[in-house]
């Protein structure tokens, strides 16, 4: 039995994706910033990995 479509779970995973971010921005003031800053740090940390291969 199928109870949701894959758009349903799309638009689930929208909301929470803005929810996130409204509500990390509400701790830090930025929230895109601190998404940034994130990514960037999780990226330079996979390029110490030899076995990570992001291209």
């Amino acid at each position: 039995m199928i109870t949701h479509t894959w758009e349903d779970v799309e638009a689930r995973l929208g909301l929470l994706v803005l929810t996130a971010a409204a509500a990390l921005d509400d701790l830090t003031g930025d929230a895109w910033g601190t998404v940034d800053e994130r990514m960037c740090f999780l990226v330079a940390r996979s390029r110490l990995r030899p076995d990570t291969n992001l291209s």
